[in-house]
């Protein structure tokens, strides 16, 4: 039996653990193998908290305790610590264990009625390859990225399919970015992006700072969010920090909602797809090839290669 595992280090150079066990009964926090919370799964929907103890450096100052609340969903392997409201990224997360393989079986005894029935097969299996490669193929190409849009602040190029609307999203001071809707599909993209002294410059930071400031643009007033899971991913070519949910109304999920946050250069950028219920497997892909095929820029770089010869 394992655990599932998070820990955090936070500013005082103290590390808290927290766990759930692999039958989902119990929430475990604990510092330095120190239990400082324990209860049953779901028991405590307000959190755990407990104050964790610094790190003691020999011949240094002592910093005081530090009070933070771990907070565990009910339907997702996920836990959230706050401290003073802040929410602070982990430095381990739980990772999939994979399966144990099965054993490879034991030959059977050769069988010559078996070897015919083999035979047989390969025929068979022969007549159906040669229908499907001369029977002419349905599979429609992915559609054409057509369209280009660069941010206001340059400091990100769109690419897009034509049919798709373009808008500029209203964004906090200091962050620009673009809209994108396919109406028939019921799709949405938002990409936004600013300069460090407006994001931060972890990916988690950016997407506890922005990312409400820019799901205000795909979110209506009824829908809630509900998150489902938490990931380091790469998007669009940067390593990201991916958050993905539900969003429901009146209990009912309506769409999807996918976000990463990213670092390029010293700007920030958020990323958002916002997929109608049902969620096809094409549009997902669709919504993902939009996205990654963003262009991360600088508006300096942009002038010097547009600026024309004399």
């Amino acid at each position: 039996m394992g655990l599932l595992r998070w820990r955090w280090t936070l500013g005082n150079g103290g590390t808290v653990e927290a766990s759930v066990d692999d039958a989902q009964t119990t929430e475990t926090v604990a510092q330095e193998g120190v239990v400082l919370s324990q209860g049953p799964r779901n028991g405590k929907p307000g959190g755990h908290t407990v104050l964790v103890a610094p790190l003691r450096i020999e011949g240094g100052s002592d910093r005081p305790p530090l009070e933070a609340t771990l907070t565990f969903a009910s339907h997702a392997p996920i836990c959230i610590l706050r401290v003073e409201g802040h929410e602070i990224a982990p430095s381990l997360w739980p990772t999939r264990r994979r399966s144990i393989e099965p054993a490879e079986p034991e030959a059977p005894p050769r069988n010559v009625a078996l070897i015919g029935l083999a035979a047989l097969g390969g025929i068979a299996l022969l007549v159906l390859v040669t229908i499907l490669l001369t029977r002419p193929a349905t599979a429609e190409a992915p559609a054409k990225l057509d369209g280009s849009l660069r941010a206001l602040n340059g400091l990100f190029i769109a690419h897009y399919p034509e049919e798709m609307e373009q808008r500029v999203p209203p964004l906090p001071s200091g962050l620009f970015g673009v809209r994108l809707d396919d109406h028939a599909t019921r799709t949405t993209i938002v990409l936004a992006a600013g300069h460090r002294d407006q994001t931060g410059a972890d990916p988690w930071a950016i997407q506890q700072r922005m990312r409400d400031e820019v799901l205000a643009n795909v979110k209506k007033v009824d829908e809630t969010f509900e998150e489902r899971s938490r990931r380091d991913e790469t998007c669009a070519g940067e390593p990201g920090a991916v958050v993905v949910g539900t969003l429901v109304e009146n209990g009912k999920p309506v769409a999807q909602l996918w976000t990463c946050a990213v670092v390029h250069g010293d700007s920030g950028y958020v990323l958002v797809a916002r997929l109608a219920e049902p969620v096809s497997k094409e549009e997902n892909k669709r919504a993902h090839r939009i996205i990654d095929a963003t262009e991360l820029t600088k508006l300096g770089a942009l002038e010097a290669k547009e600026k024309p010869t004399r």
